[in-house]
C-alpha cells in the first residue's frame, strides 16, 4: 500500500508538471524563447560611455599586470629573470630553455621574450587610451589619471631596461589604421617615461608611484 501510494503521488506530480509546461508553452511564442539580449555592457561600442570609465581603467591596469608580472603566461619579470639567471628554466619549452642559455632563436621562429614585449606594448597603448578617457570624463585631477600615467611611464622604463635600443613606439589612428613608429633609443624612451611621470605628479594622484618611477627613469 505504501509503494502504491508513493507511486500515485509521483504520477500526480509528473502530470501536474507536464500540464504546467503545456500551459506555459501554449501561452508564449516559442521563437521568442530563443531570442536573448546581449547581457554584456563592455562591448567595443559602449566603452566610450563615461559611466563605464571604471571598467576601462581596470582593463588598462589589468593589461599592465599581465605584461609586467604575468597571469598565466610569460611576462617581463619572469623572462628577464630567466635571461639574467635570477631564475632558471626547469620545463620543456625550448624557447624558455634558449632564453635561459641566452641562445635566442631567429625572429621568424620566435622567443619567449616576444610575448612579454608585445604585452608591454599593448599595455602602453591601453594605459594611454584610458588616461585620455579619464581626462575627458573626470579631468586630470582624478586619482585614476595619475595612476594610469604612472603605469604608462613604467612601460617606457621597462621597454628601455629590457630591450635593445631602437624600440618603436607605434600607434593606431582614429580610423583604426596601424601607424609604425620610428626606432626609439634607450635615452629617448627614458625621457618619454619622465614626461609621463611628470603628468602623473602634476595630477596629484598616486604621487609616490610616479615619484619612484621618475627616479628610476632618471
Amino acid at each position: 500500500m505504501k509503494m502504491t501510494s508513493r507511486s500515485s503521488r509521483l504520477g500526480r506530480t509528473a502530470g501536474t508538471l507536464l500540464l504546467a509546461s503545456a500551459v506555459l508553452l501554449a501561452g508564449c511564442d516559442t521563437d521568442e524563447l530563443l531570442e536573448v539580449e546581449d547581457p554584456d555592457t563592455v562591448n567595443p561600442g559602449t566603452l566610450e560611455d563615461p559611466e563605464l570609465i571604471d571598467i576601462v581603467v581596470a582593463g588598462a591596469i589589468g593589461e599592465f599586470t599581465i605584461a609586467y608580472s604575468g597571469a598565466g603566461g610569460d611576462a617581463y619579470v619572469s623572462v628577464s629573470g630567466v635571461m639574467s639567471d635570477e631564475l632558471f628554466a626547469s620545463g620543456s619549452f625550448t624557447t624558455r630553455i634558449a632564453t635561459d642559455r641566452r641562445e635566442q632563436f631567429t625572429a621568424q621562429n620566435g622567443n619567449t621574450s616576444d610575448g612579454a614585449y608585445i604585452n608591454l606594448q599593448q599595455a602602453r597603448r591601453a594605459l594611454r587610451d584610458a588616461a585620455v578617457q579619464v581626462e575627458a570624463a573626470l579631468g586630470t585631477s582624478d586619482p585614476s589619471y595619475g595612476r594610469l600615467k604612472s603605469l604608462e611611464g613604467y612601460t617606457y622604463v621597462t621597454l628601455a631596461e629590457g630591450y635593445c635600443s631602437g624600440v618603436p613606439i607605434s600607434t593606431v589612428d582614429e580610423n583604426g589604421e596601424f601607424v609604425y613608429g620610428e626606432p626609439t633609443t634607450t635615452n629617448q624612451l627614458l625621457t618619454d617615461a619622465v614626461v609621463r611621470f611628470d603628468d602623473a605628479l602634476g595630477s596629484g594622484g598616486f604621487a609616490s608611484l610616479a615619484a619612484v618611477g621618475k627616479a628610476r627613469a632618471l
